[in-house]
């Protein structure tokens, strides 16, 4: 799991762990709205079953059906369901002192105890998420640096502690984390999720008046999303146009407003093909394009997109 590419979101059901082995259908990973509420069904199916046999199979058996269920609903944000089923393993999951200790000495553990250590840390980055989800930063953020503690540092476990704090307000905090984040992918010669990082940290930096630094980083990310995109067709192309808003906005702080234009023009266009036109994403990027239209001297064209962006804002449910 990994929050969301510099935005204020969390995508948890498109990820799956390292170490699930099974591959029966219902453990694919859906994109379709009917797909994964379908998904969700059989999960739940799943998670109902091992329940009422959890006394005679193993305790494996339903805390893995109950983790694919929880990532299922924080994807769909079904936030409640999903903190119940936390709660309704959080024993099983849980640490004695003796596997605590050992876990924080890295001292060798026997097969059961690794386990348990495993789906303890499971547990807590699954809770961290669904707190992400529901704005409860500060409780996120404990649980994200509880996994530092025990695990150390990984670049996906430093930017999500950096967009936490960055949620939070704390950027020097935040940036610290997207260094250290870059700095991991770089040790390792991977890529990884170096787009997701890079906005997060230009975000930050233009957040902290140091638009001028957020620019390169910035257009760094949109140049990384665009290779993806070009490399994968199934990549979803909206987060190029949430890279295309960063670098406008931006531009548009610098007042470099005809290329600002450009660059919310081209985010609007790839929007509404992806999102569709009643998108919040579409009317924010209808009513940027629309405020730089006005500052460029084009008062008719860009009265009317912001007009078109109010009308979306209203109809809003």
């Amino acid at each position: 799991m990994r929050l969301g590419d510099g935005q204020t979101s969390v995508d948890a059901s498109s990820h799956r762990d390292d170490d699930d082995d099974d591959d029966s259908d219902d453990d694919s990973v859906a994109s379709d709205p009917d797909q994964i509420t379908a998904h969700e069904a059989r999960l739940e199916q799943r998670y109902a079953h091992a329940l009422a046999l959890k006394q005679d199979k193993p305790r494996d058996e339903l805390l893995n059906v109950a983790f694919k269920l929880v990532d299922n609903l924080i994807g769909q944000y079904k936030l409640n369901r999903a903190e119940e089923i936390l709660q309704h393993i959080a024993q099983d999951c849980a640490l004695t002192d003796i596997h605590r200790d050992a876990a924080d000495a890295a001292a060798p553990l026997d097969n059961a105890a690794a386990e348990r250590v495993r789906y303890h840390l499971k547990h807590v980055q699954a809770l961290a998420f669904c707190r992400w989800k529901q704005y409860r930063f500060r409780e996120a953020l404990e649980l994200f640096l509880e996994q530092e503690r025990m695990i150390g540092a990984s670049a996906n476990l430093c930017e999500n502690i950096g967009h936490t704090y960055s949620s939070i307000g704390e950027l020097d905090k935040a940036a610290e984390y997207f260094e250290r984040s870059l700095a991991i992918l770089e040790t390792n010669n991977v890529e990884g999720n170096k787009g997701g990082v890079l906005m997060g940290l230009g975000l930050v930096k233009d957040r902290s008046s140091k638009t001028d630094e957020a620019l390169p980083l910035l257009r760094q990310a949109l140049e990384f999303y665009q290779r993806r995109t070009a490399a994968s067709p199934k990549t979803d192309s909206s987060i190029v146009a949430k890279a295309h808003m960063a670098v406008g906005k931006a531009l548009e702080k610098l007042k470099r407003l005809e290329e600002a234009d450009d660059q919310v023009d081209s985010a609007l266009r790839i929007f509404t093909r992806t999102v569709g036109d009643s998108s919040p994403l579409t009317a924010n990027a209808l009513g940027t394009l629309g405020r730089i239209r006005v500052a460029r001297g084009m008062k008719p064209e860009g009265a009317e997109l912001s007009r078109r962006a109010l009308e979306l804002e209203v109809g809003k449910d």
